[in-house]
């Protein structure tokens, strides 16, 4: 008889306003004409640190990350240097680096101009946030078919699943002693859902009223920009490198299921108070290096599947938007299509100066990410990561990232402003 293993980790987070310590955010910007704030959502696009005090191996507060910021200082940024959020914050003339919201050395004049609260490898599907997938993926997909091979059991799951715990889909699997230890090995848990950094934003309104006063706090959350990213990892890890929503969602429902937990956030967020908020689309994940090594062949193409998931999605996410501006009074929804910029630059990366477009700076660049492109890896690590697209096999390189912002600010500053 096999036996069934349960994870189940909550997550609690609670925040403290510092006033005291070096504050990342305090380099100067240009004069402010837009907005008071800035405040960033989602995935490790937009994540500058709140990881790193988490039980998550989703992190990345160690070296080689951070080899180009300040220095050389690894912040929690998944990256070599800045990432998007830093550059719209500084775009808007706020401040040089948008710090994150569970940074320790915050002071109060960064939370007067806008933190961040996205955290690597969220989604808006509330089960991943629970099922932090490192890129053992592959080995997984092996494990399971050669234990159905070998034992002649399917792996099937009984009865539904319930959409929000991780332990209800394994216990309710029939799966052998091994591949249990094996997705011990797989899953971590746990980064911020969605709904969490919400909660974390109502602690934020609550910190800076009592600081500046109940109207003046109201008026930096109506005036702010907000801005947002997920759906990467709902799609390259809950769906395609685990089994647990493919055994009952196709594509198209699965990203109706997505559509529909991305609504409540925005609205929540609305009733929140924020008016101005800026959505980018899912980019075309299936091009990152590590999706390339697990399902782009011999030859490493792009995964056509995630891509075509993307682009389903995206499609369904603009005129979700538009519709929600219009049901709610005063509110600014605003589309940003980053897909099709990451594509020209991933498909031609040598017309915006790189030389490498299909696997990360750190080690082989294949498949390292997080936990993955550690010190180990540095003498295998690039020397020079300005020919990169990719910093690791996820994410960008700092002049990959600014290239992005700087044309993505420019096509969208005017809804922006």
């Amino acid at each position: 008889m096999t036996r069934t293993l349960i994870i189940a980790i909550s997550l609690e987070i609670t925040v403290s306003v510092f006033l005291y310590g070096k504050s990342l955010a305090a380099a100067p910007a240009t004069k402010n004409k837009g907005p008071p704030a800035l405040f960033a959502f989602g995935d490790s696009m937009l994540d500058t640190g709140n990881n790193n005090d988490l039980l998550t191996a989703l992190k990345c507060n160690f070296r080689p990350y951070g080899r180009d910021f300040m220095g050389g200082k690894p912040t929690g940024r998944f990256c070599n240097g800045r990432v998007p959020s830093d550059f719209l914050a500084e775009l808007l003339g706020l401040k040089k680096y948008l710090p994150a919201y569970l940074d320790k050395g915050l002071k109060t004049e960064d939370l007067l101009t806008g933190v961040g609260f996205a955290s690597g490898a969220t989604g808006y599907d509330p089960l991943t946030s629970q099922i932090a997938v490192i890129h053992y993926s592959f080995a997984l997909s092996l494990s399971l078919r050669t234990n159905s091979y070998l034992t002649g059991k399917p792996f099937t799951f009984l009865g539904p699943l319930d959409g929000t715990s991780l332990s209800s889909a394994i216990s309710r699997a029939h799966i052998s002693d091994e591949i249990l230890l094996f997705y011990f090995f797989v899953i971590i848990q746990s980064v911020i859902s969605m709904p969490n950094q919400l909660n974390l934003f109502k602690q934020y309104k609550r910190n800076i009223t009592a600081a500046v006063g109940q109207k003046q706090a109201a008026k930096i959350v109506a005036q702010s920009t907000y801005v947002m990213i997920a759906g990467n990892n709902d799609i390259a890890n809950t769906y395609f490198s685990t089994p647990f929503r493919r055994v009952h969602y196709d594509v198209p429902s699965y990203t109706d299921l997505l559509i529909d937990h991305a609504s409540s956030f925005f609205m929540d967020l609305y009733g929140q108070g924020s008016r101005k908020i800026a959505v980018l689309s899912m980019p075309p994940i299936g091009c990152v290096p590590s999706q390339r090594t697990l399902d782009g062949g011999l030859r490493r193409e792009c995964s056509e599947r995630a891509n075509e998931a993307a682009l389903l999605f995206n499609s369904k996410l603009s005129p979700k938007l538009k519709d929600l501006s219009k049901q709610l009074p005063g509110s600014r929804f605003v589309y940003m299509d980053v897909y099709n910029t990451l594509l020209d630059i991933f498909q031609n990366h040598t017309k915006y100066g790189f030389e490498v477009g299909n696997k990360g700076c750190c080690g082989t660049g294949n498949i390292e990410a997080s936990i993955l492109c550690n010190r180990l890896q540095d003498t295998a690590t690039c020397k020079d990561d300005t020919k990169y697209v990719f910093w690791d096999s996820l994410h960008l390189t700092e002049r990959a990232y600014e290239i992005l912002s700087n044309e993505t600010f420019n096509k969208y500053k005017n809804q922006l402003l």
